[in-house]
């Protein structure tokens, strides 16, 4: 076996481990958010049932009692900044974790507190701040997905020699691709940007990315959690409401990184997009990463520690 391709094998498979292991945290910070929400709200019915409640239920009750200490001692703590700083909270009926379906068609909150005529949303962020996965293919159309203005002939053009390629080799190991940089990330990542400074709509974009419902943001890290208020709106009650930007002052590739673009924006709006094969095995289509790298000073945010 090419030791270049044992080593990228290897790779792979840790990078595949650890998208598992952050999946399960993340499931596990958001079962034990919705849970102290409940005990705080001081709710009758404590989380609405479904599928995912059972599931989550589940693989929280499994977990050392250690680390379940640990994770609901931090929810607490979320659950009373926000019952002291959004009076909506006061009138809570019922919490209920959002189904994964939510988020694919654009409500990023996991959790929604229902309140009478209100609801409250949060996105629970466990060691990551990411704000989107979505896909690039020969047959997802980006541009009419984010920003309502469908992409380009030239763009098709330009992707359909490299998902050929990609599906005729499906299945395979993508160690077994070699330059895939050159040949598969650069090719796609300069008819994205090409397509981008072209026909983006800068405001369509970023409620897309972020969602289309007002939320907090609630991101656990080892030692501290920061609440962000997505206030895009002006429904929530903690935090201003924020301005979308308007236009796009540059879009260039990371200095230095073949597979990541830097977009940056007015009213101090900043992403990047990470280009990447999301499973071992070769497949059609190619997942971004896209994380907040720059916000307005507007977004209010406010850091616990643990």
């Amino acid at each position: 076996m090419d030791l270049r391709h044992g080593k990228q094998q290897t790779k792979q498979r840790g990078l595949d481990n650890q998208l598992m292991k952050q999946t399960e945290s993340g499931q596990n910070w958001e079962y034990a958010l919705a849970l102290e929400l409940t005990k705080m709200l001081t709710l009758t019915k404590r989380i609405a049932d479904g599928t995912k409640t059972t599931k989550l239920e589940s693989a929280f009750s499994s977990l050392a009692e250690e680390t379940q200490s640990t994770l609901l001692a931090a929810s607490q703590k979320v659950a009373r900044f926000l019952k002291e700083n959004d009076n909506r909270l006061g009138n809570a009926q019922s919490v209920l974790l959002q189904s994964n379906r939510k988020g694919k068609i654009g409500d990023a909150r996991d959790i929604i507190v229902s309140a009478g005529n209100n609801t409250i949303g949060i996105s629970a962020k466990h060691k990551h701040k990411a704000v989107k996965h979505s896909r690039l293919s020969s047959k997802i159309d980006f541009g009419k997905e984010w920003y309502q203005n469908p992409c380009s002939k030239d763009y098709w053009e330009e992707i359909q020699g490299v998902f050929e390629n990609l599906n005729g080799r499906k299945g395979q190991k993508w160690s077994s691709l070699k330059d895939k940089e050159q040949t598969v990330y650069q090719p796609l990542l300069a008819a994205f940007l090409r397509e981008i400074k072209s026909g983006a709509k800068p405001t369509e974009m970023m409620r897309y990315l972020l969602g289309t419902e007002d939320f907090y943001k609630v991101i656990k890290e080892a030692k501290t959690v920061e609440i962000q208020s997505f206030n895009i709106t002006g429904t929530n009650k903690w935090g201003r409401q924020i301005k979308m930007p308007s236009s796009i002052i540059q879009a260039i590739p990371k200095e230095a990184n073949r597979t990541t673009i830097i977009i940056t924006m007015d009213q101090g709006w900043q992403l990047s997009f990470r280009l990447h094969n999301a499973s071992s095995k070769i497949e059609p289509s190619l997942k971004f990463d896209i994380q907040l790298i720059g916000i307005p000073q507007t977004l209010a945010r406010h850091e616990i520690p643990l």
